[in-house]
């Protein structure tokens, strides 16, 4: 061997000696006598934000954590959402806006810590609490959040993957993850089941490491904690602005023996919002003075949530379903970053107070992104849903599923979006009632071309038609988002899931179902395939898709206002932005990130269900605007304001 390779073998055995030496000086553990945590050997609190990568377009990333970062936080919270990496079964997404390790690194690199929820149950308001709609679809029935086998062997597998991934990022490995939550607020749920809870620690420890700092999240109350705490691991709590001290009692409570730390790991200084209620607000003073008052304790605080986002596409989800109350697509949750990033004076007030208790980092201050208002845009008409379904399918290779009952969603593949079935009467059925009291969640229904009216799990379930033998009856089913809290999870099939009466027909039979996994290219094909020219006047309240063509000389993020749109969704370049329903408010306007847009011409599209603001045949318009609108004024009940029947 020569000298210089003697040299750089040398040198090699040095680094990896220096690296090694620097990863055993690395270490983040819970001192229970002292009741501290101890990061480095030296007592340490940290202060945290919750930021949701899956709700941040990539390109803001950035932004967002340097946001954070010179607000004083130490650290972030990151929910793993399991159904936004295995999108299918054994098909796994860890790349682009699923690149968690590409997020969490970013992290690292702004000096932020890390605090890692993953699951397999996230809660968070999203769709199915994280969980991928497959895990029902061999087994509607499946004991989610418990020791059945069935739902234990898919978490084993996803764990398989998932922790893998993390362990290099595990603060002992040199990385920024300093602790991991087991499961999410179990002790809100029903079931109880000390094996499961058991079952997930011993799988993080032996995917990860045994000395990792372990915790579990549950409500400030003590029946919160009798199924949600775990032995060997850390107990924390969550609770909003008010008594902090009374928020951590319970902790002492609990076990007479608790020594600390005191964590409070969803310390609420915003609260969600749900279609047809207020948007919700929590004022910046009161948001700071809890948090001083933690910090005066020298206790731990995680804030829910310190940037929202967006819930884009069909991520959207409901907190329970009695009665059925979906989230909107915004996730602003008045949190200390708008939905768009902006800074807040929350985020300021809550700056200023970190800076009484944390030395705050010396960087730039951060500014808020540029919004242009882009102005109005023609859309128009590319065709009906109700007939674009088959056509597209045959042309796709998707036929149609021939059924002598209605199926669930899940059986066809379609986790989310819309289902269409398709019924041929068999004989007269002047003026008769339909009823579908398993409808999950929305139908709308066509006889031919003709609307009759809307039928909704929480509204009316039956509606009156008329139609004559070979006419085609037609209901066009709107997910709107499984539910992801409480017992709910445990009743989150989509579709029809019940038989359907018509008239005297108790259990109407033979149906041809379709589904609508479309783009827009698909949806422009079909506009060329059927015309437009044989539909009728009553096209105004038949669910259809609109598109136009927005030119701009540079991207910019921006808000999508639909003035006199009713309920749908709309897509960008492809990109679903997400569900719009301004009738019912709070949320008027979608946030659009500058990401989406590029120089030149972009396609939008709008799937509206219920009715346009313009005559059949003409241009409708939305309206691109540089100022957001979440707080508008709500209408909680099914009223004719947006239910809409045809009357022969």
């Amino acid at each position: 061997m020569s000298g210089k390779m003697t040299s750089f073998s040398v040198y090699l055995t040095s680094l990896c000696f220096v690296l090694v030496s620097i990863q055993a000086d690395r270490s983040f553990i819970v001192d229970y006598d002292a009741g501290v945590f101890l990061k480095d050997g030296k007592p340490f609190n940290y202060v945290s934000g919750s930021i949701h990568y899956s709700r941040v377009h990539p390109d803001q990333w950035y932004d967002r954590l340097y946001k954070m970062r010179f607000a004083g936080l130490d650290a972030i919270q990151v929910y793993v959402p399991w159904n936004f990496h295995e999108i299918e079964k054994g098909q796994f997404v860890f790349d682009g806006a699923h690149d968690l390790v590409a997020f969490l690194t970013m992290a690292h690199k702004l000096d932020l810590l890390v605090i890692i929820r993953p699951g397999p149950y996230i809660c968070a308001e999203w769709e199915f609490g994280g969980f991928p709609y497959w895990l029902i679809k061999d087994n509607a029935s499946i004991a989610l959040r418990s020791s059945d086998p069935a739902y234990i062997g898919h978490v084993t597998d996803w764990f398989n993957v998932l922790l893998p991934k993390l362990r290099p990022l595990l603060y002992i490995n040199g990385g920024p993850i300093i602790s991991v939550q087991i499961e999410n607020e179990y002790g809100s749920f029903q079931a109880c089941d000390y094996n499961y809870t058991k079952y997930l620690l011993e799988l993080n420890k032996k995917l990860f490491v045994d000395d990792v700092v372990y915790f579990t999240t549950d409500g400030d109350g003590t029946g919160y904690l009798k199924c949600g705490a775990i032995n060997g691991t850390l107990t924390t709590v969550d609770f909003g602005a008010g008594n902090a001290k009374k928020g951590y009692r319970v902790l002492n409570i609990w076990n007479s023996s608790f020594n600390g730390p005191y964590v409070n790991s969803e310390y609420y200084i915003g609260w969600l919002d749900l279609w047809g209620s207020k948007h919700s607000h929590v004022s910046a003073t009161a948001a700071a003075k809890t948090l001083d008052d933690s910090l005066r304790m020298r206790n731990s605080v995680n804030m829910y949530m310190f940037i929202g986002g967006t819930n884009f596409g069909f991520t959207s989800g409901a907190p329970g379903d009695n009665p059925f109350r979906p989230v909107p697509t915004s996730y602003d949750y008045d949190a200390a970053l708008t939905e768009a990033g902006d800074l807040t004076y929350k985020y300021y007030s809550i700056r200023n107070t970190i800076g009484k208790y944390k030395i705050l980092p010396t960087m730039d201050p951060p500014k808020n992104s540029t919004k242009v208002a882009f102005g109005k845009l023609n859309v128009t008409l590319q065709g009906p849903l109700h007939e674009c379904a088959p056509l597209l399918s045959k042309l796709r290779g998707f036929p149609d599923v021939h059924v002598p009952f209605p199926i669930r969603s899940e059986l066809m593949d379609t986790g989310y979006g819309y289902l269409l079935y398709r019924h041929i009467l068999k004989e007269d059925a002047p003026r008769v009632k339909l009823s579908i009291p398993g409808i999950r969640d929305r139908g709308y229904v066509l006889v031919n071309n003709l609307f009759y009216g809307i039928i909704y799990r929480d509204g009316p379930t039956e509606v009156t038609v008329e139609g004559k033998a070979g006419d085609s009856l037609t209901i066009l089913v709107d997910n709107m988002g499984r539910v992801g809290y409480g017992s709910g999870i445990l009743r989150g099939s989509k579709g029809i899931i019940s038989n359907v009466t018509l008239g005297s027909t108790q259990n109407v039979s033979t149906w041809d179902i379709f589904n609508f996994r479309f783009n827009m290219s698909l949806m422009q094909h079909c506009a060329k395939l059927r015309g437009t020219g044989n539909v009728k006047g009553v096209l105004k309240f038949v669910p259809s898709t609109y598109l136009g063509i927005l030119h701009i000389d540079q991207p910019a993020d921006t808000f999508l206002r639909l003035d006199g749109w009713y309920k749908g969704h709309v897509e960008i370049n492809n990109f679903n932005i997400g569900r719009y329903w301004p009738v019912r408010g709070p949320q008027k306007t979608l946030f659009v990130p500058s990401s989406v847009l590029k120089a030149g011409d972009n396609i939008v599209t709008v799937t509206e269900l219920e009715s346009v603001p313009c005559a059949p045949h003409h241009s409708c318009q939305v309206e691109f605007v540089d100022v957001p609108e979440i707080n508008a004024n709500v209408s909680s009940t099914f009223t004719s304001t947006y239910y809409r029947t045809h009357h022969g």
